[in-house]
């Protein structure tokens, strides 16, 4: 396995290794009537009649773009990613493997990204690693449009945004025409990262200004995740070079680097709730490509879905009655 691989694989392994040492606190899943069902609902489809899996769990346009370029800082902040363009169309190259299929066009939203990326997303003209197929000239080939063997098939078979979830599979599980058989895991509730962020968050909250000890926690993160660390990345890559020398830009570093790492681990709604970022992350479209399109111009076109509506009363959820009945001292939350 090249090293490269071992970047993208140990992505979905350090929330799918079952006794990997990293997991502080998992939540246990013994059902075996269950123990897959998430699979099936993020997996893409890879044989035309495989019905079990169909990717209807899918990420959001949002939530791909969050994650870093190559270089380890935000897309919309590097220098050399020319981010104005990311919906464009381009030809792939061989260099480009394991990343992305050779000699294809897609999205450049797909290329020069960070190893995280490529281990939390599938999408078209990707590859998706394991599953029964550990060649890395033999992976399975992620071809999403309308009418490929991951695109759309039925009413609800298929994913509405272009993309999949590749975190929260086990790349040693096996998939075939007919059968999926999971490999089953403890779900971190809690696992190293996310204390080193926990830690950093609130090192940088407590000092006037972010020194050494608070880049030490989230570089900790960025190593393992094959990154620069903060000051080298940001001083050389970003648009924004002394945005880590604040408080305020090194909260908004470290809440970005909760957001990579620990996507679609179930964390995000709960920070942005605690941040008070819920109502301006959560309101507006779910975007995605057309899902329905058939050739590149169709497929590669952003497009808006579900409108969603989070209101501030939104934040806190309501008291019980039976709360407010025993002590009339406490006021119902807002709005409620």
């Amino acid at each position: 396995m090249s090293e490269a691989t071992r970047q993208i694989c140990q992505v979905s392994q350090i929330v799918a290794d079952k006794w990997n040492p990293e997991h502080i606190w998992g939540m246990c899943r013994d059902d075996p009537t269950t123990d897959n069902c998430f699979d099936y609902d993020v997996l893409p489809r890879f044989h035309y009649d495989h019905v079990l899996s169909g990717g209807f769990v899918a990420p959001t346009m949002k939530a791909v773009e969050y994650f870093y370029s190559k270089n380890g800082v935000p897309i919309n902040e590097d220098i050399y990613y020319d981010y104005d363009t990311r919906f464009d169309i381009t030809n792939t190259l061989p260099e480009e493997s394991p990343y992305v299929q050779p000699y294809v066009t897609t999205a450049k939203l797909h290329l020069n990204r960070e190893p995280r990326f490529y281990g939390s997303v599938g999408f078209d003209k990707g590859w998706w690693y394991g599953l029964g197929r550990y060649n890395e000239n033999d992976q399975w080939p992620i071809n999403a449009k309308n009418g490929e063997i991951s695109g759309p098939k039925g009413t609800y078979i298929f994913s509405m945004t272009g993309f999949f979830i590749k975190k929260r599979s086990n790349f040693h599980a096996v998939y075939n025409q007919t059968t999926y058989i999971d490999k089953p895991f403890d779900f971190p509730v809690i696992r190293l990262a996310d204390l080193y962020l926990l830690y950093a968050e609130a090192l940088n909250e407590t000092k006037d200004t972010p020194d050494n000890e608070v880049y030490e926690y989230v570089d900790l993160v960025r190593e393992r995740a094959g990154l620069k660390g903060v000051v080298e990345s940001w001083s050389n890559y970003s648009k924004i070079s002394d945005k880590y020398r604040s408080k305020e830009g090194m909260r908004a570093i470290i809440q970005q680097e909760r957001g990579i790492e620990l996507a679609f681990e179930e964390q995000r709604f709960w920070d942005l709730r605690r941040w008070g970022l819920a109502p301006q992350e959560f309101n507006g479209y779910v975007r995605g490509w057309y899902f329905l399109g058939e050739t590149d111009a169709e497929f590669y076109k952003v497009s808006n879905y579900h409108n969603i509506k989070y209101s501030t009363y939104d934040i806190f959820w309501p008291i019980p009655k039976s709360e407010l009945r025993v002590n009339h001292n406490l006021i119902q939350n807002l709005g409620w």
